[in-house]
């Protein structure tokens, strides 16, 4: 057998186990501590009784295995909240720490009230708000003015909640 067919036999065995893994769970939970007329009358006593370290381990295994994605997510979710409201604290901060020049082009989407602008793809300014999330290109085919340039959804709402950002004095109406 081949490398290549080995692999793919052992994903097939894999995904053949995490479809019926519950199912095999319940078995040897059943046949571990389950009654003695449900295991005699599987014919399972004398397996049992010689080989039940392996139906044991084998449980315990399984178990891990069944427990692993749950826990995982239960563990994942608080940690990628976290991260979601600490990213978004340093986006904000950023926007408190804009320099004169992306103040000028940020102030062009809320004056305008537009959420698309064409750039130039070689202005440097314009490529660090795209490195810093602020902006993002929306088309790969540029024109004589440039390349449309989008702001970013809560860039474009927090510098409207807050246009003292840029330099403007009235906050704008929101939407909500």
């Amino acid at each position: 057998m081949a490398e290549s067919e080995w692999m793919a036999a052992a994903i097939e065995w894999v995904r053949v186990l995490q479809r019926y893994l519950w199912g095999f769970i319940v078995v040897l939970a059943l046949l571990l501590w389950g009654p003695r007329w449900l295991i005699s009358g599987l014919g399972m006593s004398a397996v049992l009784s010689h080989d039940r370290l392996y139906f044991g381990l084998s449980f315990a295994v399984l178990l891990g295995m069944g427990l692993s994605d749950p826990i995982s997510l239960t563990v994942r979710w608080p940690i990628e909240r976290l991260e979601e409201i600490m990213w978004r604290k340093a986006k904000v901060k950023r926007l408190h720490d804009l320099t004169p020049h992306e103040k000028t082009i940020l102030r062009e989407y809320i004056d305008n009230e537009t959420r698309t602008q064409y750039l130039s793809i070689g202005n440097g300014v314009v490529s660090g708000l795209v490195h810093e999330k602020i902006l993002y290109r929306s088309a790969n085919i540029g024109n004589l003015s440039g390349f449309a340039y989008n702001i970013q959804p809560w860039a474009f709402d927090y510098l409207r909640q807050h246009p003292e950002l840029l330099g403007l004095d009235t906050p704008r109406c929101t939407v909500q």
